[in-house]
Protein backbone atom coordinates (compact mmCIF):
# COMPACT_ATOMS: atom_id res chain seq x y z
CA UNK A 1 0.00 0.00 0.00
CA UNK A 2 1.49 4.05 -1.27
CA UNK A 3 1.81 6.32 1.89
CA UNK A 4 -1.57 7.71 2.47
CA UNK A 5 0.24 10.96 2.82
CA UNK A 6 2.27 11.32 -0.15
CA UNK A 7 2.13 14.09 -2.03
CA UNK A 8 0.26 14.11 -5.35
CA UNK A 9 0.60 16.48 -8.85
CA UNK A 10 -3.67 17.46 -7.67
CA UNK A 11 -3.76 21.50 -8.18
CA UNK A 12 -7.26 20.96 -6.13
CA UNK A 13 -8.87 18.15 -4.70
CA UNK A 14 -9.90 15.48 -7.64
CA UNK A 15 -12.65 12.40 -7.60
CA UNK A 16 -12.27 9.43 -8.24
CA UNK A 17 -13.54 5.44 -8.11
CA UNK A 18 -12.26 3.46 -5.44
CA UNK A 19 -12.94 -0.04 -4.02
CA UNK A 20 -13.07 -0.31 -0.43
CA UNK A 21 -9.93 -2.96 0.99
CA UNK A 22 -10.16 -2.69 4.46
CA UNK A 23 -12.87 -0.98 6.84
CA UNK A 24 -12.10 -0.80 10.67
CA UNK A 25 -13.33 1.72 13.27
CA UNK A 26 -14.23 4.45 10.87
CA UNK A 27 -11.09 3.90 9.16
CA UNK A 28 -11.27 2.96 5.69
CA UNK A 29 -8.52 1.72 3.09
CA UNK A 30 -9.37 2.36 -0.40
CA UNK A 31 -7.92 1.25 -3.80
CA UNK A 32 -8.09 3.98 -6.67
CA UNK A 33 -6.20 4.15 -10.28
CA UNK A 34 -3.67 6.97 -8.21
CA UNK A 35 -3.00 4.07 -5.85
CA UNK A 36 -4.08 3.05 -2.44
CA UNK A 37 -5.07 5.07 0.36
CA UNK A 38 -6.09 5.50 4.11
CA UNK A 39 -9.99 7.66 3.35
CA UNK A 40 -12.13 8.44 6.23
CA UNK A 41 -16.06 9.11 5.44
CA UNK A 42 -17.00 12.40 4.75
CA UNK A 43 -19.87 14.26 6.86
CA UNK A 44 -22.13 14.15 3.96
CA UNK A 45 -21.56 10.37 3.39
CA UNK A 46 -24.34 8.91 5.96
CA UNK A 47 -24.44 5.48 4.57
CA UNK A 48 -21.82 3.12 6.33
CA UNK A 49 -19.13 2.18 3.93
CA UNK A 50 -18.17 -2.20 4.07
CA UNK A 51 -15.20 -4.02 2.77
CA UNK A 52 -15.69 -4.70 -1.04
CA UNK A 53 -18.09 -1.25 -1.84
CA UNK A 54 -17.59 0.55 -4.65
CA UNK A 55 -17.63 4.63 -3.11
CA UNK A 56 -16.74 8.16 -4.89
CA UNK A 57 -13.89 9.38 -3.21
CA UNK A 58 -12.13 13.09 -3.01
CA UNK A 59 -8.47 13.44 -2.94
CA UNK A 60 -6.30 16.36 -2.25
CA UNK A 61 -2.75 17.13 -3.63
CA UNK A 62 -1.22 16.02 -0.05
CA UNK A 63 -3.05 12.50 0.04
CA UNK A 64 -6.24 13.15 2.32
CA UNK A 65 -8.66 10.91 0.84
CA UNK A 66 -12.57 10.96 1.84
CA UNK A 67 -14.90 8.59 0.54
CA UNK A 68 -17.87 11.10 -0.14
CA UNK A 69 -20.68 8.27 -1.20
CA UNK A 70 -21.16 4.42 -1.24
CA UNK A 71 -21.97 4.05 -4.71
CA UNK A 72 -22.13 0.18 -5.16
CA UNK A 73 -22.26 -2.90 -2.18
CA UNK A 74 -19.93 -5.38 -2.61
CA UNK A 75 -20.72 -8.53 -3.84
CA UNK A 76 -18.89 -10.41 -1.10
CA UNK A 77 -21.94 -10.62 1.14
CA UNK A 78 -24.94 -8.92 1.90
CA UNK A 79 -24.86 -6.48 4.28
CA UNK A 80 -27.16 -3.66 5.94
CA UNK A 81 -27.67 0.02 5.29
CA UNK A 82 -26.40 1.72 8.11
CA UNK A 83 -26.57 5.26 9.00
CA UNK A 84 -23.84 6.66 10.68
CA UNK A 85 -23.04 9.65 12.30
CA UNK A 86 -21.32 11.07 14.73
CA UNK A 87 -22.31 13.74 17.62
CA UNK A 88 -25.88 14.93 18.50
CA UNK A 89 -28.43 14.10 15.61
CA UNK A 90 -31.64 16.17 15.18
CA UNK A 91 -34.14 15.70 12.13
CA UNK A 92 -36.36 18.59 11.56
CA UNK A 93 -39.20 18.69 9.01
CA UNK A 94 -40.38 21.98 8.14
CA UNK A 95 -43.89 22.45 6.40
CA UNK A 96 -44.90 18.70 6.52
CA UNK A 97 -45.08 15.30 8.45
CA UNK A 98 -42.66 12.62 9.08
CA UNK A 99 -43.59 8.99 7.71
CA UNK A 100 -41.26 5.79 8.51
CA UNK A 101 -42.22 2.30 7.21
CA UNK A 102 -40.58 -0.54 6.80
CA UNK A 103 -42.02 -3.82 4.90
CA UNK A 104 -40.12 -6.03 7.20
CA UNK A 105 -39.66 -4.54 11.09
CA UNK A 106 -38.83 -1.39 12.80
CA UNK A 107 -36.60 -1.15 15.85
CA UNK A 108 -35.84 1.75 18.32
CA UNK A 109 -32.71 1.13 20.90
CA UNK A 110 -31.48 3.44 22.95
CA UNK A 111 -28.34 3.47 25.68
CA UNK A 112 -29.98 6.37 27.45
CA UNK A 113 -33.61 8.02 27.02
CA UNK A 114 -36.07 7.00 24.44
CA UNK A 115 -38.50 10.09 24.93
CA UNK A 116 -42.16 10.68 22.62
CA UNK A 117 -43.32 14.13 23.33
CA UNK A 118 -46.74 14.88 20.76
CA UNK A 119 -50.12 16.38 21.70
CA UNK A 120 -51.61 12.90 20.39
CA UNK A 121 -50.54 9.87 20.00
CA UNK A 122 -51.93 6.41 17.86
CA UNK A 123 -50.89 3.25 18.53
CA UNK A 124 -52.54 0.55 16.26
CA UNK A 125 -51.06 -3.07 16.51
CA UNK A 126 -52.47 -6.70 16.17
CA UNK A 127 -50.25 -7.74 19.10
CA UNK A 128 -48.75 -5.57 21.33
CA UNK A 129 -46.18 -6.84 24.43
CA UNK A 130 -44.44 -4.52 26.94
CA UNK A 131 -41.51 -5.84 29.57
CA UNK A 132 -41.51 -3.02 32.14
CA UNK A 133 -39.03 -2.81 35.19
CA UNK A 134 -40.55 -0.16 36.83
CA UNK A 135 -43.71 1.89 35.12
CA UNK A 136 -45.33 4.99 36.06
CA UNK A 137 -48.24 6.81 34.51
CA UNK A 138 -49.37 10.03 35.49
CA UNK A 139 -52.89 11.42 33.80
CA UNK A 140 -55.92 13.35 34.32
CA UNK A 141 -58.21 10.48 32.88
CA UNK A 142 -58.16 6.91 31.76
CA UNK A 143 -60.61 5.16 29.47
CA UNK A 144 -60.35 1.69 28.60
CA UNK A 145 -62.61 -1.09 26.63
CA UNK A 146 -61.66 -4.54 26.82
CA UNK A 147 -63.53 -7.68 26.24
CA UNK A 148 -61.32 -9.36 28.72
CA UNK A 149 -58.70 -8.90 30.99
CA UNK A 150 -56.22 -11.05 32.56
CA UNK A 151 -53.71 -9.95 35.81
CA UNK A 152 -51.34 -11.99 37.88
CA UNK A 153 -49.69 -10.45 40.34
CA UNK A 154 -47.82 -11.33 43.60
CA UNK A 155 -49.01 -8.06 45.52
CA UNK A 156 -52.09 -5.47 44.41
CA UNK A 157 -52.63 -2.48 46.44
CA UNK A 158 -55.48 0.24 45.26
CA UNK A 159 -55.84 3.65 46.76
CA UNK A 160 -58.93 5.19 45.66
CA UNK A 161 -60.84 8.42 46.31
CA UNK A 162 -64.19 7.13 45.08
CA UNK A 163 -64.60 3.66 43.58
CA UNK A 164 -67.93 3.02 41.36
CA UNK A 165 -68.16 -0.34 40.28
CA UNK A 166 -71.51 -1.89 37.74
CA UNK A 167 -71.26 -5.71 37.22
CA UNK A 168 -73.66 -8.10 35.76
CA UNK A 169 -72.16 -11.09 37.74
CA UNK A 170 -69.10 -11.42 39.94
CA UNK A 171 -67.30 -14.09 41.38
CA UNK A 172 -64.47 -13.79 44.30
CA UNK A 173 -62.75 -16.81 45.67
CA UNK A 174 -60.47 -16.00 48.96
CA UNK A 175 -58.21 -19.18 50.03
CA UNK A 176 -57.29 -17.60 53.23
CA UNK A 177 -58.26 -14.88 55.17
CA UNK A 178 -60.67 -11.53 53.85
CA UNK A 179 -61.35 -8.63 55.91
CA UNK A 180 -63.32 -5.53 55.23
CA UNK A 181 -62.66 -2.02 57.02
CA UNK A 182 -65.37 0.59 56.71
CA UNK A 183 -66.97 3.67 58.43
CA UNK A 184 -70.15 2.13 57.35
CA UNK A 185 -71.63 -0.86 55.35
CA UNK A 186 -75.31 -0.71 53.62
CA UNK A 187 -76.29 -3.71 51.22
CA UNK A 188 -79.07 -3.67 49.74
CA UNK A 189 -80.28 -7.03 47.56
CA UNK A 190 -83.50 -6.79 45.72
CA UNK A 191 -84.62 -10.80 46.13
CA UNK A 192 -82.46 -13.14 47.94
CA UNK A 193 -79.48 -12.44 50.78
CA UNK A 194 -77.55 -15.70 51.39
CA UNK A 195 -75.02 -16.04 53.65
CA UNK A 196 -73.41 -19.29 54.66
CA UNK A 197 -70.57 -20.65 57.07
CA UNK A 198 -69.81 -23.26 59.36
CA UNK A 199 -69.09 -20.72 62.07
CA UNK A 200 -70.88 -17.17 62.50
CA UNK A 201 -70.50 -14.57 65.18
CA UNK A 202 -72.56 -11.45 64.49
CA UNK A 203 -70.96 -8.88 67.71
CA UNK A 204 -72.28 -5.09 68.60
CA UNK A 205 -71.16 -3.10 71.08
CA UNK A 206 -74.81 -1.83 71.40
CA UNK A 207 -77.84 -3.07 69.48
CA UNK A 208 -78.49 -5.42 66.35
CA UNK A 209 -81.77 -4.81 65.12
CA UNK A 210 -83.60 -7.44 62.38
CA UNK A 211 -86.72 -6.18 61.14
CA UNK A 212 -88.83 -8.59 58.68
CA UNK A 213 -92.36 -10.33 58.28
CA UNK A 214 -91.07 -13.40 59.17
CA UNK A 215 -87.96 -14.54 60.92
CA UNK A 216 -87.18 -18.02 61.28
CA UNK A 217 -84.31 -19.55 63.36
CA UNK A 218 -83.08 -23.34 63.60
Amino acid sequence: MENAAKKTDFTSPVMEYGQVLKADSGRFVVHTDCGDYTAETAVSCLIAPHRGDTVLTSLDRDGQCYILAVLKRGSEAVVANELLFTGPVRVHVKDGGFDLSSEAGVSLAATGELAMVAPKVSLHAGTARATVEVFDYLGHSFSARLKKIKIVAGRAENIFHRLTERLTNTFRYVTEHEEVQTGSTRYLVEETLTMHSKNAMHMAEEMVSINAEQIHLC
